[in-house]
């Protein structure tokens, strides 16, 4: 695992040298990969997880499946500029925190992202690539690997400058037990089981990739997705363990929030070379 990220995913894209009418670019089919896996510190000697508030989390069940990896080019309009301070975020944009913006329309938008269209205005975006999911992922045996579906408009990639990568996932769902080890007995002594299912925001990502013929024809995509070992921070366990039986994090609309929280700070990123 590379660096602080907890898993992986990876497009892989291969073409031949160019020739006439095959685009300025080759993608062939690409797959993506994903995992969970949380840093030793963060696991007790039985392989819990450590939450924040001292609770302890078994993760038996963790799956992800991914709506669509799609690539779009920007054009920038013309703003007044000034500095973004998350204090004091501009219109359309609230709860700034963690090196991110909640927007009007529920996307989580990175501060460089926001500073870039207070540079330029309001920016218009043009998807130029979209590669959609397909089976699930399970994210718990390792990095788990499944095929993304063809490429839309074309496999042959036109010429232009790719400005944002945007990872849009369909559902992440998981299921697990949790217990109180300290004195607080927050959930009475019981350990209790618990699931959820969850629809994050879209992930995004600026990148600038040039397709043209300057380059090799081959066109390779990497990248990067781990969910955070943060996931199952910061819930009010106590409240929770107020319902009978399994406890649904997604009927509590508080837990929800904290989930999709939690999951934006997941890492993504992308790499891609000719």
């Amino acid at each position: 695992m590379r660096g602080p990220l907890l898993g992986l995913l990876a497009l892989v894209a291969a073409g031949c040298a160019w020739q006439a009418g095959t685009g300025f670019g080759t993608l062939l089919p690409a797959a993506v990969s994903a995992g969970f896996g949380p840093s030793a510190s963060r696991l007790d000697a039985q392989g819990w997880l450590k939450t924040d508030n001292s609770m302890r989390v078994k993760v038996d069940a963790l799956t992800l499946k991914v709506r669509a990896l799609s690539f779009s080019t920007t054009t920038a309009g013309s703003g007044a500029g000034g500095t973004f301070d998350p204090a004091n975020p501009p219109s359309g944009y609230s709860l700034c925190h963690n090196g991110h913006c909640h927007r009007s329309d529920g996307a989580l938008v990175a501060y460089e992202d926001i500073q870039a269209e207070m540079n330029g205005g309001k920016a218009g975006e043009t998807t130029v690539l979209s590669l959609p999911g397909a089976a699930e992922i399970g994210l718990l045996a390792g990095t788990a690997s499944v095929p993304l579906g063809a490429a839309t408009p074309s496999a042959m990639l036109a010429k232009g400058t790719w400005t944002r990568a945007v990872l849009e996932i369909e559902r992440l769902e998981a299921s697990g037990s949790v217990l109180d080890p300290t004195s607080e007995a927050r959930l009475a002594g019981q350990t209790r089981t618990w699931s959820f299912k969850l629809v994050p925001s879209p992930m995004s990502k600026r990148i600038s990739v040039a397709i043209d013929r300057s380059q090799p024809d081959r066109v390779r995509i990497e990248g990067l997705l781990g969910v955070s070992e943060t996931i199952m921070d910061r819930l009010d366990w106590k409240a929770l363990a107020q319902s009978p039986g399994t406890l649904d994090l997604t009927a509590d609309a508080t837990a929800s929030a904290q989930l999709a929280e939690n999951f934006a700070q997941s890492a993504f990123d992308l790499d891609v070379t000719r």
